[in-house]
């Protein structure tokens, strides 16, 4: 969090989060959220990225929220 407050607006950070959570929704599914809020935080800075829309779709699919996964994959 502290590299955030330093530079709010390097990618990296995000992904690396994301990449954390994901690691640990493999044991608890409640780390699917977090992983979403980083990747939304990291969409907002790269909206056309096409790879975080579609990591973004995925995470949503695996929260069962079929209708912002579609959205996500279709930007992708």
């Amino acid at each position: 969090e502290i590299n955030k407050q330093l530079n709010p607006y390097h990618l990296n950070f995000y992904k690396s989060r994301t990449k954390v959570y994901l690691t640990l929704a493999s044991l608890d599914p409640k780390y699917h959220e977090p992983a979403a809020i980083e990747l939304q935080r990291a969409r907002e800075l790269a909206p056309t990225d096409p790879k975080l829309a579609y990591n973004l779709g995925l995470v949503y699919s695996r929260m069962n929220d079929l209708g912002q996964a579609e959205q996500q994959l279709v930007q992708a």
